[in-house]
């Protein structure tokens, strides 16, 4: 396969695991950049029920407590009119549970909120997609959004790169990755 030009849009996490061969390599200035760069986790635990056993009109619901399998509880009710609740967990908690089978992670969920059976639940372990490797990504201590620019700039006329990663704007968002998106077209086209 050929083309005139490429943007890749691959996740940070997959820069940052060198599952992409560049030949030639990139210049050690985006490589440093995606060093640099942080590529955190968040993970959902989504569960559909008959009726909801919550308050309707609240829009988040916190569970407090170093053992707690979801930090918050988003009402889906409001955003969707359905009787769901999505569960958020980030950081070490969703590391710690990604090879949890989806079962066992519904399960923790029921018990903290002593809840009824979900008719349905998806489970999302983003850190073991090999295609994202995280979730999104962050400044880390030591980065700056210099290095999302470093990150964003073509590689010659021919290599772009897109991606929330590319937007020290709107990084860690799917707005900021469209955006990026729209950015690269431009250039292309410009």
């Amino acid at each position: 396969m050929t083309a005139d030009r490429v943007i890749v849009t691959v996740p940070l996490g997959v820069l940052k695991a060198d599952a992409i061969a560049f030949d030639p390599p990139l210049p050690q200035p985006k490589r440093d950049a995606i060093g640099r760069l942080g590529f955190g986790l968040l993970n959902k635990v989504v569960l559909a029920f008959d009726q909801p056993f919550w308050p309707r009109t609240r829009p988040m619901i916190g569970l407090v407590g170093p053992d707690q399998p979801v930090s918050d509880l988003v009402n889906g009710l409001l955003l969707s009119d359905k009787p769901i609740l999505i569960g958020l967990r980030s950081g070490q908690a969703a590391w710690s549970r990604e090879a949890l089978p989806d079962g066992d992670a519904v399960a923790q969920v029921i018990n903290a909120l002593d809840a009824p059976e979900p008719t349905r639940s998806i489970v999302t372990r983003w850190g073991t997609d090999p295609y994202s490797l995280g979730s999104y990504s962050f400044i880390a201590v030591g980065s700056s959004p210099d290095d999302m620019s470093a990150l964003g700039e073509p590689v010659g006329e021919r290599l772009l790169f897109a991606g929330e990663a590319t937007n020290p704007e709107f990084f860690g968002t799917v707005h900021g990755a469209y955006l990026s998106g729209i950015r690269e077209a431009d250039r292309i086209l410009g």
